[in-house]
């Protein structure tokens, strides 16, 4: 944990910290629980129709105003930021803390940020003007604000649960594949179902997907009835605490076949529990997977994602090292993400 005086001078300003609802939302819970004593924030995102997240927008700028009036202790402000539309509502709460004279640090998650870049570059050169340190999940990433000629770029790594393990597996001789993220086109969730689908005849009682996730929850279930892929796709429903664990640990392959990532909590998660994982080749997922852990292949590509499939039936599994796995998240650990921030915060008091 944090010292207590140094948790105090930070305010937080990002999505729902209290129950994970994705990416951002369980760095926060994260933060929350194993890193801040005292864990100051504002929740300005939550999944809803669109007057909802507006209203929800709003209130968290309003929040912000009256703390930075009335709490005195607040030095620094760390806004938690995604790209596109999720951006612009971020900077809103930038501008304002500049107005009170605050510390600024944006942390970007998202791993399509460099496309929204390209297409937004005067703003969002702009907003990056106004803060004292932007926050990068990868190397590769660090690299591109560079680039940019962004001098202020810290690499802060993403943060996971230290892992509950327990003695319960599927023992019928399957792979069981699990998923876990938003039900939505750029998961890449719907390039799988194609794929088992088009290869039902080799995969059927051989393969179970397990779907945990939200979002287009009827899309699936709907391609799931129509197609008859009961037997292959299972939906969870959204998985989080005791289930989410359970999950991770009964599963023996964890599955992301995302057209665009940052660096995906859920895979540093799935490594903490030993699982072998298949993924996409984007973001900063290759910094992580290597020859022991896991297989890459190109977004999009169903052959290769199929092959990928076909390869792990005729091999097996017991080539998988789970012990060597899990040693290769230690440093998204919360002892070691939170000297990190620590150093961070304690580097931009020292400097006012």
């Amino acid at each position: 944990m944090l010292e207590k005086n140094l948790s105090e001078q930070i305010l937080s300003i990002g999505n729902r910290s209290d129950r994970p609802d994705g990416g951002i939302s369980q760095v926060l819970y994260n933060y929350r629980f194993y890193v801040f004593p005292v864990f100051k924030s504002i929740t300005n995102f939550k999944i809803g129709s669109k007057p909802y997240k507006l209203f929800i927008a709003i209130l968290a700028l309003l929040k912000e105003f009256l703390i930075l009036i009335f709490d005195k202790k607040i030095k620094i402000v760390h806004v938690h930021a995604p790209s596109d539309i999720g951006f612009r509502r971020s900077s809103y709460y930038i501008y304002l803390a500049k107005i009170f004279h605050k510390k600024i640090i944006v942390h970007i998650h998202s791993g399509r940020f460099n496309d929204y870049y390209l297409r937004h570059r005067k703003y969002v050169e702009h907003v990056f003007s106004k803060c004292d340190v932007i926050v990068a999940l990868t190397k590769e990433i660090k690299k591109f604000y560079e680039a940019m000629g962004c001098t202020n770029v810290v690499l802060i790594n993403n943060i996971i649960e230290v892992p509950i393990e327990k003695n319960v597996r599927y023992e019928d001789g399957l792979i069981h594949l699990l998923f876990l993220g938003s039900i939505t086109e750029p998961k890449g969730i719907y390039d799988l179902v194609d794929v088992l689908c088009k290869h039902r005849l080799e995969f059927e009682g051989r393969i179970i997907l397990h779907v945990g996730g939200n979002r287009e929850v009827d899309k699936l279930l709907h391609i799931i009835e129509t197609k008859r892929l009961d037997n292959l796709i299972k939906y969870e429903g959204w998985l989080s605490g005791e289930r989410k664990i359970e999950m991770l640990n009964k599963c023996n392959v964890f599955i992301l076949p995302s057209h665009t990532e940052g660096l995906p909590i859920s895979i540093l998660e799935a490594f903490s529990y030993g699982k072998y994982v298949v993924a996409t080749n984007v973001g900063g997922i290759p910094e992580i997977i290597n020859h022991v852990n896991g297989v890459m292949f190109n977004p999009m590509d169903k052959d290769a994602l199929y092959k990928v499939l076909s390869d792990l039936l005729q091999n097996g599994l017991s080539f998988v090292d789970n012990n060597a796995i899990k040693k290769t998240v230690y440093e998204y650990m919360p002892e070691s993400v939170e000297k990190q921030l620590s150093n961070l915060y304690n580097s931009i008091i020292d400097g006012q």
